[in-house]
């Protein structure tokens, strides 16, 4: 196997991590929110068998993205800010740590709510007058993430292996009292709406990969794990699809699950609450881990002592869940998660035309390029701020950064040339 080198800045205590511990990480965090919700958007608006070729070519399209995203930092063992700092610049790298953090914040806001909600109706515990059980369910999740973080990546990866049968196998037992007809309809083709949904939820979580597969203990650990992730993740949001469209054929499944008194499917009525708390917890841990890369690009140095090591995470994982059970809850969140995860994909975007760029010229970026990365991926950010239906615009600003910068480059070596 061929080993892969540190960055000179990288003090990272696991690099000795399997295909199988890598794969395990992510698709924890893959059993959750995102995943389940896309493919019941799709199906809202498509058939069937639409959907599903929207989600086999979406992921295609993502296994190639993220190859190139990994390709391009795994040498070095580079996280998303090392990228960040390649491309971007010192302040640049500053503005992505902001957005990690910002993203965290939301994320995490969004999974426990979602979960203690969750919970709070399919455990309906008898509570007196001044017991409020959604606020114990919200700590409880906040502090279980915490401590699963609190010793970094090593206690995340037993974690992922420990919890990923676990959410496989409630999964499979929710599967086991739905209904089995697959309403197959008429192909009128792949969604283009749909397309654009499934890579905009998917790339916000794809900017993050290089800083879990720094971990890695080879590159072919690293692609091995890249494909087994793309595959799993491809039958997850068939079997999350499929859900969906029975849930719409029934709409009264979910509460059929949560009345179910024979002893013949107790592990079904268990397992949909299962599966929500540990999914939860997974995705929580890999946001505080992924922003984690943020929270040290932000702190001032005089601080560093007091606030980084193993203490992030800690601090990240309870300041997130006060935050979180706070009086002062941030509402209306579908439209801020919107705005961070077109940044995220947008930046996802702004790596890899950087990485071509770096390819084809051989050589770093210099500052007016990195300076065109950082205004070029502020501008995408812009017009989605005040063109929200126009995503692909926001996108497509990004890819005029090549012809830009070659051109640039070519006028530049003519008159030196002349000179």
């Amino acid at each position: 196997m061929e080993a892969l080198e540190n960055t000179p800045e990288a003090n990272l205590t696991d690099t000795k991590q399997s295909f199988w511990h890598l794969s395990a990480i992510q698709l924890t965090s893959l059993i959750s929110i995102p995943v389940l919700s896309t493919s019941l958007v799709l199906i809202q608006k498509n058939s069937f068998l639409d959907a599903l070729a929207t989600i086999i070519l979406s992921n295609l399209i993502l296994w190639i993205i993220r190859y190139a995203i990994i390709k391009m930092s795994y040498n070095k063992r580079k996280s998303a800010i090392d990228l960040a700092k390649e491309y971007l610049g010192e302040w640049g790298s500053r503005l992505a740590g902001l957005v990690f953090l910002v993203s965290a914040i939301l994320w995490f806001n969004r999974q426990a709510e979602f979960s203690s909600r969750s919970l709070l109706y399919l455990w309906p515990f008898n509570e007196g007058p001044k017991i409020d059980l959604y606020t114990q369910y919200s700590i409880i999740v906040g502090c279980l993430s915490t401590i699963f973080c609190a010793f970094g990546i090593k206690l995340i990866k037993w974690l992922s292996l420990i919890s990923f049968p676990c959410l496989l196998a409630s999964f499979i037992s929710i599967f086991a009292i739905i209904p089995h007809n697959i309403p197959f309809q008429k192909f009128s083709g792949v969604s283009i709406s749909g397309l654009v949904l499934i890579l905009g939820v998917n790339l916000a979580l794809t900017v993050d990969l290089p800083t879990f597969f720094r971990h890695s203990r080879s590159k072919q650990d690293t692609f091995k794990a890249l494909t087994l992730i793309q595959l799993i993740s491809l039958i997850l949001s068939v079997c999350a699809l499929y859900f969906g469209s029975i849930i719409i054929e029934n709409p009264e499944l979910i509460v059929q699950i949560k009345n179910i008194n024979s002893h013949k499917h107790l592990l079904s009525k268990i397992s949909l609450p299962i599966l929500i708390l540990i999914s939860t917890i997974c995705a929580n841990v890999f946001n505080i881990y992924a922003c984690s890369v943020g929270w040290e690009v932000l702190v001032p140095k005089r601080f560093s002592k007091f606030l980084l090591g193993s203490k992030e995470y800690a601090i990240l994982g309870l300041s997130l869940t006060a935050i979180f059970i706070s009086p002062l809850k941030i509402n209306h969140l579908d439209a801020p998660i919107e705005w961070i995860d077109n940044a995220e994909v947008s930046l996802c975007f702004v790596f890899i035309v950087g990485w071509i760029i770096r390819v084809l010229q051989k050589r770093r970026p210099i500052l007016f390029e990195k300076c065109i990365y950082v205004s070029s991926w502020i501008a995408s950010m812009i017009i989605f701020s005040f063109l929200s239906q126009q995503i692909l615009l926001s996108w497509l600003v990004i890819l005029l950064i090549v012809p830009l910068i070659i051109f640039t480059n070519r006028l530049l070596n003519y008159n030196k040339l002349n000179l």
